[in-house]
């Protein structure tokens, strides 16, 4: 059967067109080939000596790579950054280390090489705390990795908290038994530990370690509210910053001992702050705390319990305070109290010492925890000539969706402080 003249002509046109086709691939190919070959072979090329130990090298293949944009990759572009911090570290260029790693981190929040090196630009700058926080999160992402335990065990050695600093170190050397300049690092530390407990501390000298609470804030112009207890155990200066940020230095303004409160400054504005509800609350109303309890034990981040109120009024019906039953722990306090439309009810205080009541009762108590009605707050503010947002209870929002509006408001307190064996409400 013969074929139609419309398939032959059909037949003929498709075998033109494939034929082009495959001249014009041909010719783009021997136009572009070479420069994307030699592309490649530049990409591979930085990159060996991005990863280079020798810093110089380091600095100048890492910045070609972060000026060619990672070559198109923002994984490579991530790893060049923190390429050129570890350069920035190594040359005591710490300032600009930390910019790189910070960078790098925007770009892979779970790049734990990039937190070990921000925590080597902060101890470079004697920010310890700052460098705890860092390194806290690189164990967490990768807990085997040598330097980020070594790292931090001079963090912690720097505030003479000995006994954290013996326990990395200790970690470390199992890492690596060999490891020589961890012996003696070590072995100083446990003579240092040894040394104190044999001899008796001079009277008004005592050991300085590190504690951390939560503090949230209440203006445009950097207020923050947080217990008076927390402020009332620190010793120099107290540091507050926001998850992810640097800490910046705080100033204390005015505290209530009998209400338990405290108000600090920021020496910068904010945009986002909390909102204090402006009608009662009543028992049995849903709430959400948020805090830092445990910092560094358990996470760098803060962390989110719910629960409801229990009661109006609190120990021997005192009523300028709430039950609540969320769980707190030591670092909790400070921290914001919020119902479930988002709205500050209270300022989280303390937890029931279980272990006094158990003494007194025989009976174990739980959940009984308490927090500053926002009453007593107000007059605090208004005391201290603070402006502050108030806002009638809101319609009922997701717990993630609090969560998220408080994260841009909701600071770790830190500071050094005398005799933490003595016993805190935090």
């Amino acid at each position: 059967m013969r074929n139609h003249p419309d398939q032959l002509y059909h037949d003929f046109t498709t075998n033109v067109v494939m034929r082009a086709t495959i001249v014009i691939a041909s010719i783009v190919w021997l136009l572009f080939a070479p420069s994307m070959l030699r592309a490649q072979s530049n990409s591979d090329g930085s990159w060996k000596g991005c990863q280079s130990s020798d810093a110089d090298k380091r600095l100048v293949t890492c910045t070609a790579i972060i000026n060619a944009n990672g070559f198109g990759s923002t994984s490579r572009l991530a790893e060049a950054l923190d390429g050129r911090c570890w350069a920035y570290n190594t040359k005591a260029q710490f300032a600009l280390a930390a910019a790189d790693c910070k960078t790098a981190i925007a770009l892979r929040p779970n790049y734990f090489y990039a937190y070990n090196n921000l925590g080597t630009a902060y101890l470079g700058v004697n920010d310890y705390a700052s460098a705890i926080e860092a390194l806290n999160k690189a164990i967490i992402l990768k807990p085997d990795f040598f330097w980020s335990r070594v790292n931090r065990a001079k963090a912690y050695a720097a505030i003479n908290n000995t006994e954290a600093a013996i326990t990395d170190y200790e970690y470390a050397l199992i890492l690596d038994p060999n490891n020589g300049e961890i012996k003696l690092a070590l072995n100083d530390l446990r003579t240092r530990a040894t040394a104190k407990t044999d001899v008796e501390a001079p009277a008004g000298s005592q050991k300085l370690t590190e504690i951390a609470a939560t503090g949230f804030v209440i203006s445009n112009d950097g207020h923050l509210v947080t217990n008076n207890h927390v402020v009332s155990e620190c010793v120099g200066d107290v540091h507050g910053n926001l998850t992810g940020q640097s800490a910046t230095k705080l100033r204390v303004v005015s505290t209530d001992a009998t209400n338990d409160l405290a108000l600090l400054q920021a020496t910068r504005t904010f945009k986002d702050v909390a909102t204090i509800r402006a009608n009662a609350v009543h028992s049995g109303d849903a709430i959400v705390a948020i805090g830092f309890p445990l910092h560094g034990l358990l996470t760098s981040d803060f962390t989110v319990t719910t629960g409801i109120i229990s009661s109006l009024a609190v120990l021997f019906n005192d009523t300028r305070f709430l039950q609540i039953s969320a769980p707190v722990q030591p670092g909790n306090s400070g921290g914001p109290l919020l119902d479930t439309g988002g709205n500050i009810v209270g300022v989280v205080t303390e937890k029931l010492n279980a272990l006094k009541v158990a003494k007194a009762t025989g009976d174990i108590p739980e959940n009984i925890n308490f927090a500053i009605k926002t009453s007593a707050l107000r007059d605090f503010l208004d005391n201290s000539v603070v402006p502050y947002r108030t806002s009638e209870t809101k319609s009922e929002i997701k717990t993630a969706e609090i969560t998220a509006a408080a994260r841009a408001y909701t600071m770790l307190i830190s500071c050094m402080a005398r005799d933490v064996a003595s016993e805190k409400k935090k």
